[in-house]
């Protein structure tokens, strides 16, 4: 058997025409310059088309490779996976098992570990990376804003005695920025700092719910939010990748789409927690819960008249959260409501 396609030196990019030949367990190259490389140990096959080599070279030929080659190379997962996409209603069943138990393993064993994995790392390092990263947005999508220093000082004052009085750990740096790319909004950095867009504070208008706000970002600061993501995420793929492998197939497309799904939901788990950190930040600090509710009510009707052809979006339905980094309105505003009859 010969294959024409391209073999690439080990550590090389550049590629020199060749035939690949197969005969029984040997696999070498040859060139048209007589030049052959022989006796060649293959490593996997990623794809249908590229040959991986023990020693870093490989082999991308022009056409897809045949089934009995591939077969003959496939890992016991490949095996595996190759088998469940030839899908059949009780390899679907096998297939949903999986992903269960993928889902089950990672919630015993990762997150047992996530609260030590987020002790042990270095607060100064999580801080390092959002001042890295506030630095980069301030470049890119922050302008200089048109309230007043005395505005800011004001809000930068009774923030930080909300903060005392609730006992939070971290002195957090607070920015007022224009946006137009954010629009109202506020977001919170890796270990702080923390920025609140001018069109939000002219949108609530309203220093107490500007404050609930600032508790809300707070809260996702404090509570390490951004770290415990990426550890969360990190895990997931290390789970899919051990489960399914990498090698471009259905498989690791559906388990793709599952380690997104997992990370929404935990994002929608730390927009509800921040949520309710912040109502008792407010109590803590002589402000009154309520403007937490207010702000997600303004915020909900601001959000929901708008879209791109005029349109009232649909906010009653709790089904679009699911693809969303937040919780729906209507659910925000429901567990909240609830906390607060409770306080």
């Amino acid at each position: 058997m010969k294959i024409q396609g391209r073999y690439f030196e080990p550590m090389s990019s550049r590629g020199h025409q060749a035939r690949l030949k197969v005969r029984d367990s040997f696999i070498g190259v040859e060139f048209d310059n007589s030049r052959a490389v022989n006796d060649l140990d293959v490593e996997s096959i990623q794809g249908g088309h590229d040959i991986n080599f023990v020693g870093g070279a490989y082999f991308r030929s022009n056409d897809r490779l045949p089934s009995e080659l591939i077969d003959r190379y496939r890992s016991p997962t490949q095996k595996r996976i190759s088998w469940l996409e030839k899908m059949s209603l009780p390899k679907a069943a096998v297939l949903l098992s999986l992903l269960i138990l993928a889902g089950l393993t990672f919630r015993l064993v990762f997150y047992s570990i996530e609260s030590i994995a987020v002790s042990v790392f270095p607060a100064n390092w999580e801080e390092r990376v959002g001042a890295q990263a506030y630095e980069t947005l301030d470049y890119l999508i922050f302008s200089k804003t048109g309230m007043s220093q005395e505005h800011q000082t004001r809000m930068r004052v009774n923030a930080q005695r909300m903060a005392d009085a609730a006992g939070l750990s971290r002195r957090v740096e607070i920015f007022f920025h224009d946006s137009a790319f954010l629009g109202p909004n506020a977001l919170a950095f890796p270990g702080g700092p923390i920025v609140v867009t001018g069109d939000l504070v002219e949108l609530l208008d309203d220093e107490q719910e500007i404050m609930a706000v600032i508790a809300h970002e707070l809260a996702h600061v404090e509570l390490r939010h951004s770290l415990r993501q990426a550890i969360n995420v990190a895990g997931l793929s290390i789970l899919a990748f051990v489960l399914f492998g990498a090698d471009e197939s259905a498989i690791e497309e559906l388990a793709a789409v599952v380690v997104g799904a997992v990370t929404l939901a935990n994002s929608r788990d730390f927009e509800r927690e921040a949520d309710l950190a912040a109502l008792d930040y407010l109590v803590a600090g002589g402000i009154a819960p309520v403007n937490m509710l207010n702000v997600i009510k303004k915020l909900s009707e601001y959000y929901c008249s708008r879209s791109a052809d005029d349109q009232y979006l649909n906010c009653e339905s709790e089904a679009s959260s699911w693809f969303s980094t937040h919780p729906s309105g209507v659910e925000r505003i429901g567990y909240l409501e609830e906390a607060i009859n409770n306080l």
